[in-house]
């Protein structure tokens, strides 16, 4: 209620220019620490200084846990120490194609369930639907939620709609910032990746009936219910500028009314690698790893 107030005022009163700097100032420093080269440079650090690839090996018995983000980090290096590329996952060159961006949740999620009942479990209706609805001169770039990595190759989605002309299926372990920031547009059922998109000042369709933070409000993206509202929705946002002062707005909002992480000052919002924040990120990446083995 409080986030949902304050962005109103702010629409109402347009912010200062410092305000807005200080917003875009923390969408910088979030892209920078969450940008592909970021984290493989984590890995990799954390790869050379606890991790050989004998211990890996070794404690390839105990990597039987195919779930959750310990696993995946562990797999990461794993596919790192090895230069081991995935199969069965297209090579879409983002640089060069139009793309629109669909961004599914985890399967049998219950967040997705509780905010975007109609699309739960839907992703291959929502893909068909997207697919047909889209320019000629576009294509569909789906990438899968990291944890689905396994079920979703294997599962009756993907079978379905990878032989469609005009979709790509991406590796769920690929940075989805790498691909959101090329994007024309991101499509999203429930996931939180659409605060990231609105952080790129992308347009966000998300298939729900309420919004993380947002609940029932409106806000700077475009809601849906049904899939016969997805063609009007995709050629709105093709042909029509994103509302980036709304998104300024809208963080403003969230950023003015939560507090930060650990020691750092809640003034500062673009503060997010001072005073240990790289330590803390390090430690909990070795820890995850730590467990999964």
């Amino acid at each position: 209620e409080e986030v949902i107030g304050r962005y109103r005022e702010n629409l109402a009163t347009p912010l200062p220019s410092k305000e807005k700097e200080r917003v875009l100032e923390f969408f910088t420093n979030y892209r920078r620490k969450m940008s592909s080269e970021k984290i493989v440079s984590i890995l990799n650090k954390v790869k050379k200084e606890e991790f050989s690839t004998d211990i890996l090996r070794t404690t390839k018995g105990t990597l039987s846990r195919k779930r959750g983000w310990p696993y995946q980090i562990t797999a990461k290096i794993k596919d790192l120490a090895k230069g081991k590329k995935s199969s069965n996952y297209s090579d879409f060159d983002i640089s060069k194609e139009k793309y629109v961006l669909f961004l599914p949740n985890k399967p049998n999620n219950g967040r997705a369930n509780y905010f975007a009942p109609e699309a739960y479990n839907k992703e291959e209706e929502i893909i068909q639907h997207i697919a047909k609805h889209l320019p000629p001169n576009y294509s569909l770039v789906i990438k899968a939620h990291p944890h689905a990595r396994e079920s979703w190759k294997h599962g009756r989605t993907f079978r379905a709609t990878k032989e469609l002309d005009n979709c790509f299926h991406v590796d769920p372990k690929l940075s989805a910032l790498d691909f959101i920031a090329r994007a024309e547009l991101i499509i999203v059922t429930a996931s939180t990746a659409l605060f990231d998109s609105m952080m790129c000042f992308k347009h966000v369709i998300a298939f729900c009936n309420k919004v993380p933070v947002l609940g029932r409000a409106s806000g700077p993206l475009v809601r849906i219910n049904s899939l016969k509202d997805l063609e009007a929705s995709i050629t709105y946002c093709l042909h029509n500028e994103s509302p980036k002062e709304e998104i300024i707005s809208f963080f403003h909002a969230v950023l003015s009314c939560s507090y930060a992480w650990g020691h750092h000052s809640d003034t500062c919002w673009a503060d997010i690698s001072a005073r240990g924040f790289e330590s803390k990120v390090d430690e909990l990446i070795q820890k995850a790893v730590f467990q999964s083995v």
